[in-house]
């Protein structure tokens, strides 16, 4: 240990806890805790829930918001894991139109189509 210097153990977790501290505080950080919430969300949403029962024996709802949950979660990594948030407005607005329009479209087929 060298005469006025911090001991490594101290040097190292202060550089480590800063390092750390900048990460958490991105955008980025967000967008991907987001992200995790949201998987979370749609595994939780696609148990069962003994929702089995011929009573309750429709998942259009269900599935209808697992599927927006996917779509929200493609538009968060266009935006934030593809750098469209930084490009110019066109850009941002192509992206959300083809977002909600091919969610719209699969949404529709799914509950308008006659299997």
């Amino acid at each position: 240990m060298a005469h006025g210097r911090f001991t490594v153990d101290r040097a190292i977790h202060t550089f480590v806890f800063n390092e750390m501290m900048h990460l958490l505080l991105k955008p980025v950080s967000a967008a991907w805790l987001l992200l995790m919430l949201a998987t979370c969300l749609s595994w939780w949403l696609g148990q069962d829930h003994d929702l089995s029962a011929p009573q309750t024996s429709d998942y259009r709802l269900i599935s209808s918001g697992l599927i927006l949950i996917a779509f929200i979660k493609v538009r968060i990594v266009i935006f934030y894991f593809m750098e469209v948030r930084q490009s110019p407005l066109a850009l941002k607005l192509v992206c959300d139109t083809w977002v909600l329009l091919v969610c719209g479209a699969i949404l529709y087929l799914y509950w308008f189509s006659s299997f």
